[in-house]
């Protein structure tokens, strides 16, 4: 298994997060312009505003059902590639909640009754055992 296939979900989770605040932002922005449109030559240009944000909202919102199409199929195929290695339940379920969960390691220590350094080392010791390129 290599680095890329481990942290694809949380990849996945940030590039969303990122653009739905890129989408909140460009909202922002059409508020804050639409207001302002009156019957003026001026007007018109404000309005290519805010027809050139509404399509990027759209591409946007496209962009994110793109991504979140892509998480569903990525959460069970990284789970199973999980499974197949060679681990106990352990370091399975430490796995799971650190790449598919994508929780942080205090939260997975908490979770299983270690601490966070323990947390650490564990995960250290189990990306070699697996190899992870």
């Amino acid at each position: 298994m290599t680095f890329e296939e481990l942290n694809e979900v949380r990849t996945l989770k940030k590039q969303i997060a990122a653009a739905k605040q890129k989408i909140t932002a460009l909202r922002d922005s059409v508020e804050s312009i639409t207001p302002r449109l009156e019957p003026t030559p001026k007007a018109r240009t404000t309005e290519s505003r805010v027809e050139v944000l509404t399509a990027l909202i759209v591409d946007t919102d496209a962009e994110i059902n793109n991504l979140q199409a892509r998480l569903q199929q990525a959460v069970p195929e990284l789970t199973e590639k999980i499974l197949a290695e060679n681990l106990d339940n352990a370091e399975h379920t430490l796995l799971i909640y650190r790449y598919v969960a994508c929780k942080y390691f205090r939260d997975i220590g908490f979770l299983m009754g270690y601490s966070e350094n323990w947390v650490y080392w564990k995960h250290s010791q189990i990306l070699k055992k697996i190899r992870v390129d």
